[in-house]
């Protein structure tokens, strides 16, 4: 990593980036924490968009709420524009802002993202290297705005996108967002069904040991039997 940094190897913030993820989903969150932090700082401007920032956002908001609110404040985060053409970093950074928001409680936000966030659902693109899918993201957005019908959809086909792919990481995270807007909802059996898929979530969890996300679903879930 010094030969990289030394050396000013322009896209060799990636592998740097990607241990502070794959740290960060383990739950060793402070050794994560400090790569990120450090990959933000020194990654240039590129195709990518410095999209370390959009990243470090993300995973701060799970740990570090108000250090993630000071963050997005002070920090220029590269978002796509309507009607622009955008790069891959554009995108990548709104799928780490609508997790990172959604994550902090902030649905005002998030729903104002639901423009950008149907127009990525509805291109080809399926996958990105981390947080929210595209269509995870969009039926965030769209559930932050009540437009319960439209969210479902987008989970409906997140969920199978991930099992058919599949997406491991995807499974879980999309079944638990799935869970969270029907719990919103609360329609009908909507909570029945929100517990199975949170089941199903946490049995992912195990499964590929994301450690941080298996904890914070275990104390939402225990919330949900105590009501």
């Amino acid at each position: 990593m010094e030969f990289v940094r030394a050396h000013s190897i322009g896209w060799g913030f990636i592998t740097e980036w990607r241990l502070g993820e794959n740290l960060f989903l383990r739950g060793r969150t402070d050794e994560a924490l400090e790569i990120l932090r450090r990959v933000a700082l020194y990654e240039k401007p590129s195709r990518y968009k410095q999209h370390s920032r959009g990243v470090l956002f993300r995973c701060l908001s799970y740990v570090e709420p108000d250090a993630a609110r000071a963050y997005l404040r002070a920090t220029e985060i590269h978002l796509p524009t309507e009607g622009a053409v955008n790069a891959y970093g554009h995108w990548f950074n709104l799928m780490n802002v609508v997790e990172g928001l959604y994550v902090l409680g902030d649905r005002n936000a998030v729903a104002k993202l639901m423009p950008l966030t149907e127009m990525f659902a509805a291109s080809e693109v399926t996958v990105m290297p981390s947080a929210a899918l595209p269509r995870a993201a969009a039926g965030i957005a769209a559930a932050a705005t009540g437009a319960w019908d439209a969210s479902e959809a987008h989970f409906r086909e997140g969920v199978a996108l991930c099992d058919q792919t599949p997406i491991r990481i995807g499974q879980g995270t999309t079944r638990e967002y799935y869970a969270d807007m029907l719990m919103m909802r609360g329609a009908g059996d909507d909570h029945a069904r929100a517990a199975t898929l949170y089941a199903e979530a946490a049995e992912n969890y195990a499964q590929i040991g994301l450690v941080l996300h298996a904890s914070r679903l275990a104390e939402k879930r225990a919330r949900l039997t105590s009501v």
